[in-house]
């Protein structure tokens, strides 16, 4: 295992594709990649299954989001993303948990909830070099959590019922 052990999605195919069949899944100790720049709906990680658990994934060169996160109540910590073509982190169901994450250079939002994300908590992450938001909440997505992130410009919250706060919005 290791980040020497990489999974290449290609021009085609997401590196690593989870379904809602793959609850409880555990991804860890990884390095994906797919090809950037080729229009293509690819991601370095996709996941629809529930609580899952994502640890110490790097993904590099995505063609689409680096990670797109469907699955409730999953978990995804200590994870790097660098140089997606869309949204570092897209977070797309209730209940996630994003801690110690570091996303570099999404041709997008940094990390991005939905209409779908309620209840998600990120913390101790480092975003820097978006496109768009470092972090973006979704006018829908209610009661979110957004807590002690070094970020390069300031956290976008669109819901009303989410908290923001003590995060280093300047530090770079």
């Amino acid at each position: 295992g290791g980040w020497k052990t990489i999974v290449n999605g290609g021009v085609a195919n997401s590196a690593i594709d989870i379904t809602s069949g793959g609850s409880y899944a555990i991804v860890k100790n990884i390095s994906t990649i797919t090809t950037g720049g080729g229009g293509q709906n690819t991601k370095g990680l996709d996941t629809d299954g529930v609580n899952a658990v994502i640890q110490n994934v790097q993904v590099e060169h995505s063609d689409n989001e680096g990670m797109n996160i469907a699955g409730a109540k999953t978990l995804v910590i200590g994870c790097d993303i660098l140089d997606s073509d869309s949204n570092g982190i897209r977070l797309d169901a209730a209940e996630l948990r994003i801690i110690g994450c570091r996303v570099f250079s999404a041709g997008g939002n940094g990390i991005v909830t939905t209409s779908s994300g309620d209840d998600i908590l990120i913390t101790a992450c480092t975003v820097k070099d978006s496109s768009a938001y470092s972090i973006q909440l979704d006018a829908d997505g209610e009661s979110c959590v957004v807590v002690a992130c070094r970020v390069d410009s300031a956290v976008e919250d669109g819901s009303g019922t989410s908290t923001v706060a003590s995060n280093d919005e300047d530090g770079f």
